[in-house]
């Protein structure tokens, strides 16, 4: 999910992207589907899922992409579809404007759910002593 900014857009990136992807799934500029740019309040990754690919890398070495995959639980899917679904409208409460300021002002709650969220899909005991810093 690509929002418009030039970081994004660069044609090396745009490149890469057509390698693995078919222009009908690409949402960026200058390919099909729209997206609103500079939106990073939607984008489902900036929600909560970062932190917790973050943990899932640095908690052990990783021998190739294999081993990662099977770290990352497709049972996280639901709660990434909610997530995003409180944050359209949370959008749609705010006429469609920009809501990184309102996310901001709520940090601590978003910063509880996503560790509620993702602490619910930890086995027991498997906290690491850096854990704090996926989300603090």
């Amino acid at each position: 999910m690509q929002d418009g900014a030039p970081p994004h857009i660069a044609n090396l990136v745009n490149e890469l992207l057509t390698m693995h992807f078919v222009n009908d799934r690409i949402n960026s500029r200058h390919f099909p589907t729209n997206w609103t740019p500079r939106s990073p309040d939607l984008d489902p990754w900036d929600f909560w899922r970062w932190g917790y690919l973050k943990h899932v890398v640095l908690s052990g070495p990783i021998a190739n992409l294999a081993e990662l995959k099977t770290r990352i639980s497709t049972d996280t899917l639901p709660s990434v579809v909610e997530h995003a679904k409180s944050q359209f409208e949370l959008v749609a409460e705010n006429s469609g404007q920009l809501i990184e300021h309102i996310l901001k002002k709520t940090r601590d709650s978003y910063k509880a759910i996503s560790l509620l969220l993702f602490l619910r899909f930890l086995a027991p005991g498997q906290l690491k002593n850096g854990f704090h810093r996926c989300f603090f």
